[in-house]
């Protein structure tokens, strides 16, 4: 996920020059929303339903669930973390090919 998140980033960064900038705003947040410091299932439901929609949050209970062998999670979704790394590593390889020469620039 991290690879194909990151080569998009780096097509978006080569066609426009302040994506570094708004990238380092947006990150700062997402971050904290990912649920590092937090536990989902301790969440009220509005917000859980809100971040059901972030991947990584899903990777970090997934984490937790293979480090902690007590810790069950109800709020993995494999098959969306799977369908989310796919779909974005196609759309980053078909970026990377439309947009080769003008990254190389």
């Amino acid at each position: 996920m991290g690879f194909s998140v990151g080569i998009i980033n780096c097509v978006i960064a080569s066609l426009f020059r302040i994506w570094e900038q708004i990238l380092d705003v947006i990150s700062r947040p997402l971050f904290i929303l990912s649920g590092i410091f937090y536990l989902a299932e301790n969440l009220p439901t509005e917000a859980r339903n809100v971040l059901y929609w972030n991947p990584i949050m899903h990777c970090i209970e997934w984490l937790r669930s293979g480090l902690f062998p007590k810790f069950q999670s109800n709020f993995v979704d494999v098959r969306y973390v799977l369908a989310f790394t796919f779909t974005s590593l196609f759309l980053a390889l078909a970026l990377e090919r439309v947009f080769r020469k003008k990254i190389l620039e």
